[in-house]
């Protein structure tokens, strides 16, 4: 009995010191960037907003907090390490916030849009977490498998255009704390502002836009339009949504 409970004692010790080292693996992560996987025109990469700016070729690697931006009639495709694409359209600028794996595949990816229209084609991971986000200064799109879009114009709304899947879209008013952005659980967040005035749960909204359904977030993140649908129609003639529709039916077969 003895040597059982000792044994039984010493496995429990293994167990915790296995799950503490896995978390704390989690919590840092290792950055596993991101590939050029479709090069169309011209596009540069820099680790600071304001450059020193490099041209970006096929194959290259973006690392966590690398900037990318595009020209002219350019676009390019990014890969992820979990088979995820993200795509960038012309005159657009985007952050690798995150590109980080940690213990068992936990994905903690954050593409921040500064300015401009992305594409993203996410898979679904493997323990159902979110795990992937495209944010941009009034907005937070979180998904786990699916199929949208973002177009950020800083004087105009961000729209979220969702083909496949679902999506959860977070307004940011322009007083949130940044350091909120983002962060599991930031809609339970508050702060103080100017006056008297904090940030509720009803000014910090979530909706969920699904198959064929868009939202709109106020330039200035103070609300969001509730899901509405929009037809493939709408969009035969946008030279943008043809070559990302191409691509994913490419990556199909």
């Amino acid at each position: 009995m003895k040597r059982s409970h000792v044994l039984i004692t010493v496995l429990a010790a293994l167990f915790a010191f296995v799950a503490v080292s896995a978390g704390s693996v989690m919590a840092k992560g290792v950055d596993k960037g991101a590939t050029v996987t479709v090069l169309d025109g011209k596009a540069f990469k820099a680790t600071k907003k304001k450059g020193p700016w490099t041209e970006v070729k096929k194959l290259d690697q973006l690392s966590d907090q690398h900037y990318l931006k595009t020209g002219d009639n350019s676009r390019v495709e990014l890969a992820f390490t979990d088979g995820s694409k993200l795509r960038v359209d012309q005159n657009s600028m985007v952050k690798m916030k995150s590109l980080m794996v940690g213990s068992g595949g936990n994905r903690q990816f954050n593409v921040h849009l500064q300015t401009g229209k992305v594409w993203a084609t996410v898979k679904k991971a493997l323990n159902g977490e979110e795990g992937f986000k495209v944010t941009t200064e009034n907005a937070v799109a979180g998904v786990r498998g699916t199929i949208f879009r973002v177009d950020h114009n800083a004087e105009q709304p961000t729209v979220v255009r969702v083909y496949s899947g679902a999506v959860a879209v977070r307004n940011i008013p322009v007083y949130a704390d940044p350091k909120e952005v983002g962060q599991p659980g930031a809609s339970a967040n508050r702060r103080e502002v100017a006056g008297p005035k904090q940030i509720t749960r009803k000014q910090w909204e979530e909706l969920i836009a699904k198959d064929m359904q868009m939202i709109q977030v106020a330039a200035d993140g103070a609300s969001l339009t509730p899901p509405e649908d929009f037809m493939a129609e709408s969009e035969a003639s946008d030279a943008w949504v043809a070559w990302n529709k191409k691509l994913d039916q490419a990556a199909e077969h």
